[in-house]
């Protein structure tokens, strides 16, 4: 009589395995999540030699005797070995005060823009470059621009377009923002890079409205409920929001 076998039979889990394979799932899926969005942020930290808190700004001695200002939330990364002088500016704005040495260059570089000192103080983003003394030699793929204290170049499509400078354009190194005639929208946004959480404008047309005035960014919650207050704003706190409407 020919043996009997069971063979590739499947027995359902018990419902304890069940709930543990979707717990198992569920944990698998949100780690994968908070990778996704903590990804941009843990690379940002594993680059940055100088990061500046929010609603900060950070004041950091480098090794030659320079000094960088970094705005609120601005990251820098710096290579300083072998005699070389460069500043990689991995978000936001920085503030260079060069100390003079004609032998070893020192460049920032942000974005498409390589900002070579000539013996200066000026700021950088990936949006421009601004100089308050000395020279500059502002660079990208397009081609060159000296600046001279006084001079501001933006970048556009094209590369840098030189414009006069706005002398509040650095009130951010006093811990102050001053702004004339800009739309409340606009305003929000820059006071929400100071704002350790998220802040919203949901009246549309408000933002369109201009707004001029000087505003603390080192106590950016006070500056929002006064801007609230002086646009007839209703200002509302959430954990980790603020929304305007």
């Amino acid at each position: 009589m020919p043996r009997s076998r069971i063979c590739g039979r499947a027995w359902p889990p018990s419902p304890s395995r069940r709930a543990a394979r979707r717990a198992a799932k569920a944990a698998a899926l949100l780690l994968c999540a908070g990778l996704v969005l903590a990804g941009p942020r843990l690379w940002l930290h594993l680059r940055a030699d100088a990061i500046a808190p929010t609603g900060q700004i950070l004041h950091l001695a480098l090794p030659d005797g320079s000094r960088l200002d970094l705005d609120s939330g601005s990251a820098v990364a710096l290579d300083f070995d072998g005699g070389r002088r460069n500043v990689h500016v991995l978000r936001g704005t920085v503030f260079a005060e060069v100390r003079p040495d004609p032998a070893h260059p020192f460049t920032v570089t942000a974005g498409p823009i390589t900002a070579r000192a000539l013996g200066t103080r000026y700021a950088t983003s990936a949006e421009g470059v601004t100089v308050t003394r000395g020279r500059v030699e502002a660079r990208t793929p397009q081609g060159a621009l000296l600046l001279q204290a006084g001079d501001s170049a933006a970048l556009g499509p094209d590369g840098l377009h030189e414009a006069p400078a706005d002398p509040d354009a650095l009130a951010w190194r006093e811990g102050q923002m001053v702004v004339s005639g800009r739309p409340l929208a606009q305003v929000v946004r820059e006071l929400a890079r100071y704002h350790p959480g998220r802040v919203l404008l949901l009246d549309r047309q408000a933002g369109r409205r201009p707004v001029s005035g000087l505003f603390d960014v080192t106590d950016a919650d006070h500056a929002l409920e006064l801007l609230a207050a002086s646009m007839g704003l209703r200002l509302t706190r959430l954990p980790g929001l603020v929304v305007l409407r």
